[in-house]
């Protein structure tokens, strides 16, 4: 499963423009990082790439 969530980070990361920036798998979670002033262009990008599909939010943190 490790090995899926790196290759669909690498794919979010290499298709989102700059949107999202790095991620990281850990724990069986993939988690995504992006600039702050772009988080509902990320948002947008998870949910409505077809690739993607992303339905739910499970956690939006800032940090300064």
């Amino acid at each position: 499963m490790s090995t899926d969530l790196n290759a669909l980070g690498q794919a979010i990361v290499a298709n989102s423009a700059g949107a999202i920036t790095t991620f990281e798998v850990a724990f069986g979670e993939l988690t995504v990082t992006g600039p702050a002033g772009r988080v509902l262009e990320a948002l947008t990008f998870l949910r409505d790439h077809t690739d993607y599909r992303f339905h739910q939010l499970v956690d939006l943190t800032g940090v300064a």
